[in-house]
């Protein structure tokens, strides 16, 4: 019961900042990324360097269903696979319905082909048609080991716009300790979902970005404070690429017990502006100006 008055009096909350770029969110602490030198985008941030789209050829919802099962499939084989559009250094995979069975074909980010599967139905097809869950799933199971020789070694590996790069996220501070165990363990979390690679710090490489945030509380105000969650990224050279900031007033008497029930949104908001912060620093080019 205390978590959702929690959650329903942060949603109430007038939303202070905004993602331009991602369009709103609907969570507290919406982040408003702020790139030191935009060098525009020709895609929109993605979330994967394998891009599962829709099956054509199926009904609307059981065509989105089976690029979830596939993406999900193809990470049980520790592949960065998302269903969507990906990014613009994904691989991408579609598939097909036919009266042959399924389809596959496997592209570059260019959109040139790298090889095509068929995958036949038999006595599932009509199952499958009618997107029965188990026959769904086990179809889209036999789906990833049928393009696993097709996609290994082909994958984009590294953060968008960076590639070969991981991500890495520092002890966040200064922050109130319960604060910096829970953001940085929700950040980790978050950033996985996404599937973008990260490191701990003492695994660090020299060519990986750094992630690093820290929290302020301001003083009371008509009983609220104003919570400022910071996360700044970092490159090699320990030169800026740009901040994401998020923020709320948060009743005073709710900070004893404000970070278990909200970390986990405030990470999952903050993703969207970290990507967005990749692809507008390029590599080796996000020196403050």
């Amino acid at each position: 019961m205390r978590a959702g008055l929690i959650l329903l009096s942060l949603l109430l909350l007038p939303t202070l900042l905004g993602l331009a770029a991602c369009g709103p969110l609907p969570r507290p602490f919406q982040p408003e990324a702020k790139a030191l030198g935009d060098r525009g985008l020709t895609r929109p941030p993605g979330e994967a360097s394998l891009a599962v789209g829709p099956v054509a050829g199926l009904l609307p919802e059981d065509s989105d269903l089976a690029a979830a099962e596939l993406a999900a499939e193809l990470r049980r084989y520790n592949l960065a696979a998302a269903a969507g559009p990906g990014n613009a250094q994904s691989v991408h995979i579609d598939g097909r319905y036919t009266s042959e069975g399924l389809l596959w074909l496997v592209s570059d980010p260019s959109g040139g082909i790298l090889a095509t599967e068929r995958q036949t139905l038999g006595a599932r097809e009509e199952a499958f048609l009618r997107g029965e869950p188990d026959t769904l799933s086990a179809v889209m199971a036999e789906a990833a080991v049928l393009l696993l020789p097709e996609i290994e070694g082909k994958e984009v590996v590294g953060l968008p716009g960076h590639p070969g790069a991981r991500l890495v996220i520092a002890p966040i501070e200064p922050a109130p300790p319960e604060a910096a165990r829970l953001l940085a363990s929700s950040m980790r979390v978050s950033l996985s979902q996404s599937a973008l690679p990260i490191v701990e710090p003492e695994q660090a490489g020299p060519n990986d970005l750094w992630l690093r945030g820290s929290v302020r509380i301001g003083p009371p105000q008509a009983g609220r404070n104003r919570v400022d969650v910071i996360w700044e990224l970092f490159d090699p050279q320990e030169r800026s690429l740009g901040r994401v900031s998020q923020g709320d007033m948060v009743p005073t008497q709710q900070l004893s017990y404000f970070w278990p029930d909200t970390a986990p949104y405030i990470a999952e908001a903050a993703v969207a502006g970290v990507v967005d912060l990749l692809y507008k620093t390029a590599a080796g080019q996000g020196a403050a100006q």
